[in-house]
This record gives C-alpha cells, sequence and structure tokens, in this order.
C-alpha cells in the first residue's frame, strides 16, 4: 500500500466534491434552476445551435430531461428553438437573457474557485495547472461524453494564452483512435 499516493487519491477526491458542491450551489443560487439550467445556459452561450440530444449528453442528461429542461427555459423566455440545418431538426439558441445568465454563472463560479486558490502561491497555482490539465486529459481520454466535464466551463479562460483545451485534445485523440466523432468543443 502506497500511503502517499492513497492519501493524495482521498485528498483529491474530497477536494473535488468540495468545488462541485460549493460551485452548484451557489451558480444555483443564482442562476436559478438548480445546477441544470445554469449548465444548459453555459453549453449553448458557448456553442449556439445544438440539438436537445446533444445538450443532453453535455450536461449528463437523458433527453426526455433535457427536452423538458428545453420547454421550461423556452417559457422563460431564456432559450429559442430554430430550425436546424436538415430542416427536421431543432437548434437551440440562448436569449439575450439566457446569455445574461450564462455569465452571471460563470462569473459566480469563477469568483468562488478564484477564491479557493487565495491560499496557493504562484508556483503552487502554476503546478496545479500543469497537474489538472494531465488529470482532465487523462479522465476525457477514456469517457463517451467527454465535454460532459465543460458543462459550466469558461471556454475563453480554458484557452487563454493559445492554451489548448485538454477536454479537446483528449476528445481529438479519441475520436482519431476510432473511437468515434467527438462532439465539438
Amino acid at each position: 500500500m502506497d500511503t502517499d499516493t492513497d492519501r493524495l487519491a482521498n485528498l483529491l477526491a474530497a477536494a473535488s466534491l468540495a468545488v462541485h458542491g460549493k460551485v452548484s450551489d451557489a451558480v444555483g443560487r443564482a442562476v436559478g434552476g438548480g445546477a441544470s439550467v445554469p449548465a444548459a445556459l453555459v453549453t449553448l452561450a458557448s456553442e449556439p445551435g445544438v440539438g436537445i440530444t446533444e445538450l443532453g449528453m453535455r450536461i449528463g442528461m437523458s433527453q426526455p430531461a433535457a427536452a423538458r429542461l428545453v420547454a421550461s427555459m423556452v417559457s422563460q423566455g431564456l432559450v429559442e428553438r430554430r430550425s436546424g440545418p436538415d430542416g427536421r431538426s431543432q437548434s437551440l439558441v440562448p436569449t439575450r437573457r439566457g446569455i445574461e445568465r450564462a455569465s452571471t454563472a460563470l462569473a459566480m463560479r469563477n469568483d468562488l474557485v478564484r477564491r479557493l486558490l487565495v491560499p496557493l502561491d504562484e508556483d503552487e497555482q502554476a503546478m496545479l495547472t500543469r497537474a489538472l490539465e494531465k488529470i482532465l486529459f487523462q479522465v476525457t481520454g477514456s469517457d463517451t461524453r467527454p465535454f460532459f466535464h465543460c458543462r459550466l466551463c469558461d471556454r475563453q479562460a480554458c484557452i487563454a494564452c493559445g492554451q489548448k483545451c485538454p477536454v479537446s485534445a483528449a476528445a481529438r485523440l479519441q475520436e482519431s483512435a476510432g473511437a468515434g466523432p467527438a462532439p465539438s468543443s
């Protein structure tokens, strides 16, 4: 038994759950609709035009549950349904109000997580960044729905300064290895 690795694994699991819980609670309270509405709005704001099935996959919902969520968001004036590229499907586009709520969700998430990083000095933050990139690449590489991890992602922050998104990189590698097409990020 490697007690150092066991302890690290336990700390990572506990920290992941703690951060997830804090972010989900804060974003859900700020935007409304629990965790699903903010995740859907952030996803649609960064990639307007996806369909209900794709949206559901990205935020971890079945197609029927995603359809109910979309119907609710349409009735709240957060999302519009438009004719899809093939004329039969529907594309989902956030309204101005939906984009504002997505921005609120990301701002809330960013503020909360930045406060969690305060105890780390610059070197520790750089080391944590490299470690998290590797972990996300590893986790994503074997996932059948790689962009589920990005449901509250600030994509512009992820690729700032010419950096590559580790989730997109892993999904593309998975696709080139014959695992099927990766959804765009």
